[in-house]
């Protein structure tokens, strides 16, 4: 696999966490010199803050790097990462979770990174096209906000579109009886009426878009 890069403009690493001022971040930016994102042929993630960087490889595992005016902020392997590190992605940001073992005690590590604009791609699609790469040595998982906006498309291109799925298509056939058995236990739930109420004003907004 031959290296990747991703320019990013914040890089910011969890310093420590108080029970009155919350969590705490030391954070970097780009106004000094570029930070990037690297993930190497030797499927090990760097992020570095410079202008040059220069690697020399040992073994598949193992990477010696010399620096010239740079200087890395993080170095991880990714060969046995599904064990240990998470990821988070939320539009052009990228949360690492990173679970380490010290002197035999498990700690947790968090990182994250926002991605820049690079020529015609913008830095949401920096960031998914990272979480790609990524995603075959851990587990990355698209944050709440990111999967309510799919959610949202989904439904919009339902309402408009022409033809619904095939599943809708599909006709239930059930006899006079079994419709009258179920509608005998819904009447009977005390709910019923206000669930038939949620639904009909939800109906009416839905129409009204």
């Amino acid at each position: 696999m031959p290296d990747h890069y991703w320019k990013i403009d914040r890089y910011a690493r969890l310093s420590a966490v108080c029970p009155k001022t919350g969590t705490q971040w030391k954070q970097y930016d780009d106004t000094d010199d570029v930070m990037t994102l690297m993930l190497s042929d030797v499927h090990q993630l760097v992020i570095s803050q410079g202008s040059t960087i220069l690697v020399s490889h040992l073994t598949s595992a193992n990477f010696i790097a010399s620096s010239q005016q740079w200087y890395i902020v993080e170095s991880h392997s990714l060969l046995c990462a599904r064990n240990w590190m998470r990821g988070v992605c939320r539009n052009d940001s990228l949360l690492f979770v990173c679970r380490i073992e010290i002197s035999g005690k498990t700690e947790t590590r968090k990182f994250r990174v926002r991605f820049c604009d690079v020529d015609n791609l913008s830095g949401s699609d920096q960031c998914s096209d990272c979480v790609e790469k990524l995603q075959q040595f851990f587990p990355v998982k698209l944050s709440v906000a990111k999967q309510a906006t799919e959610a949202a498309d989904s439904i919009q291109a339902l309402l408009t579109s022409e033809r619904l799925p095939m599943a809708y298509l599909h006709h239930h056939h059930h006899d006079l009886e079994s419709i009258q058995q179920m509608l005998r236990v819904c009447l009977a739930d005390p709910a019923f009426p206000a669930f038939v109420q949620a639904v009909e004003t939800e109906l009416k907004t839905v129409v009204g878009e």
